[in-house]
């Protein structure tokens, strides 16, 4: 079974290779490289937000020991006028995510800066785990209020040996199903998983090749599969690429025969496989290409040594068949004591309150 090839944008609409927003800024990162961070808490993540997620209101709250960067703050603006707050940049892509930070005290610093500047700050998905949250409620008495509330989990999995048989921890039911959709599978052409660590003359294809199977999943006729995204389709491909430079991209794919029906955007690094963006060909719905190719992108997390296969995004129906581990996320609100703050607030107040009342009617 094959499908005409989907319109894919050009590479050419990517920002140059050359553009480096936050170079003036690595310091920021605390040493050891990305290999040893998450994904969203990255230079190369960063990088490509700002080339192509920003806009002009971007604005980038910089902490300094001595004369160097130790901490970041990139922000995007909500509103306007009086009722103008701030989110973190890059929130658009509804992953975790968090301060740019060198070591504690550089978290301080940026966040005495932010309490400082007097606007309201919203942290959509902080990792509790993570010292931001506590940095804050220790500084904030006498200059602002803070909001803190339940935020989607982050799903992942603890791996271990027994991992090396995925289905060993799925119910009777799914392992059936596993088994009846390699069958089905098995009965069009052979079938394969590559798990592929693209160099950057290969990267573009085997993009294109990711986001056009993407597109012909459910997201593509809701229009929410990233060919339909100018922007985000352009932070993956720069994103992909610098991943690529730095070895830590992986492209998953599965095939029967030689046609790739299911994709996996992800990323390997602080231990761990990171799902960045997941898509299979709808015409194949009967073998269930996305189990099947997540059963083997697990198992090979295994081979590869890893302590932890993440799925990032929300906690979901297909994410609880493989795992009931979250990483536990809180949203963050920051109304520093000021005209400013305190008329966010104000508003942010009325709207709950007129969405309470509606609830009652």
């Amino acid at each position: 079974m094959t499908q005409s090839p989907l319109n894919v944008p050009p590479t050419s609409d990517l920002p140059a290779e050359s553009d480096d927003f936050f170079a003036p800024f690595r310091t920021a990162w605390s040493p050891g490289g990305d290999e040893a961070r998450w994904p969203t808490e990255q230079f190369l993540w960063w990088n490509a937000c700002a080339l192509c997620l920003a806009d002009e209101t971007l604005d980038v709250v910089v902490a300094q020991r001595g004369n160097q960067p130790v901490a970041l703050a990139p922000l995007i603006a909500r509103g306007e006028g009086i009722w103008r707050s701030w989110t973190m940049l890059g929130e658009g892509l509804y992953e975790p995510s968090d301060l740019i930070y060198r070591d504690l005290d550089a978290l301080e610093r940026v966040a005495l800066a932010l309490l400082r500047r007097g606007q309201a700050v919203h942290f959509d998905r902080l990792p509790l785990d993570k010292p931001t949250i506590e940095v804050f409620q220790r500084l904030s008495p006498g200059r602002a209020l803070l909001r803190c509330r339940p935020a989607h989990s982050a799903p992942f999995i603890p791996l271990d040996a027994t991992w090396l048989e995925p289905e060993s921890h799925l119910s009777a039911k799914r392992r059936s199903d596993l088994r009846r959709a390699r069958r089905h599978a098995e009965k069009i052409g052979p079938v394969t998983a590559q798990i592929l660590t693209p160099s950057t003359s290969e990267v573009d294809r085997l993009m294109d090749d990711a986001l056009s199977i993407e597109a012909r999943s459910w997201k593509g006729e809701m229009k929410t599969a990233l060919l339909y995204d100018r922007r985000c389709c352009a932070f993956f491909r720069r994103y992909a690429r610098a991943a690529s430079a730095a070895g830590l991209l992986r492209l998953c794919f599965l095939r029967i025969g030689e046609q790739a029906i299911a994709m996996q955007i992800a990323q390997q690094s602080a231990g761990a496989f990171w799902l960045l963006t997941i898509g299979y060909n709808e015409a194949f719905a009967r073998c269930s290409p996305g189990l099947l190719l997540m059963h083997a992108t697990i198992r090979r997390a295994v081979e590869a040594g890893l302590q932890r296969y993440e799925f990032l995004g929300d906690e979901e129906p297909w994410t609880q068949v493989w795992t009931q581990h979250a990483h536990r996320c809180v949203k963050l609100d920051v109304y520093p004591f000021t005209p400013r703050g305190m008329a966010v607030l104000a508003r942010a107040t009325a709207g709950t309150l007129k969405r309470k009342w509606k609830r009652t009617q």
